[in-house]
């Protein structure tokens, strides 16, 4: 893929300071994910959280849209890989992400708040695999929100952003029923 091969010559570039080489590799991850190749957009996600962690010069804090994102695409792609024999430790981890990504969400972000609702209804697909609920209860929950959410289309105050991250819901019941 060209996006995959331009991120990557991108990021061989000599001299690119930090925040640029942290926003090729989301991008770079955020491609992977596009193409479903779920373990590359983990592994890179994982290489992201690592640079803020370790890095001593800037304040972690100005990373806080950066981590974000990378925890919401490695939460998310573990649970893509699901039905590929994921481990509970795994499950718990991207869990754990994603609900770290709903904390650093921006209000003012419409991208964040689309992400956001794609998190919570990934965090229930989680759950169920997980057993803390039961599928059935899990596909309730999806269509009691799905209803609410169909309010605001109907009346519409909805962005096509929004919707597409609701539209995400209707294949997370499918993959959990």
């Amino acid at each position: 893929n060209g996006a995959l091969i331009s991120f990557r010559n991108g990021l061989n570039q000599n001299g690119l300071d930090f925040v640029t080489q942290l926003t090729l590799k989301i991008d770079l991850c955020r491609a992977h994910m596009r193409l479903k190749h779920h373990f590359e957009a983990r592994t890179i996600a994982s290489d992201v959280l690592d640079m803020i962690s370790d890095d001593t010069e800037h304040d972690p804090a100005d990373f806080s849209e950066a981590e974000r994102s990378a925890r919401y695409i490695r939460g998310n792609a573990v649970r893509e890989s699901i039905d590929h024999g994921v481990g509970t430790k795994d499950l718990v981890r991207a869990r754990k992400d994603l609900l770290r990504s709903l904390q650093n969400t921006q209000t003012g972000s419409n991208r964040d708040l689309d992400e956001g609702t794609v998190a919570v209804g990934a965090i229930l697909e989680l759950d169920t695999a997980l057993g803390r609920i039961t599928p059935e209860e899990a596909v309730h929950r999806i269509e009691e929100t799905l209803r609410v959410a169909n309010v605001g289309l109907e009346e519409g105050t909805l962005e096509d952003e929004t919707r597409r991250a609701w539209s995400w819901w209707c294949l997370f019941g499918a993959r959990i029923a």
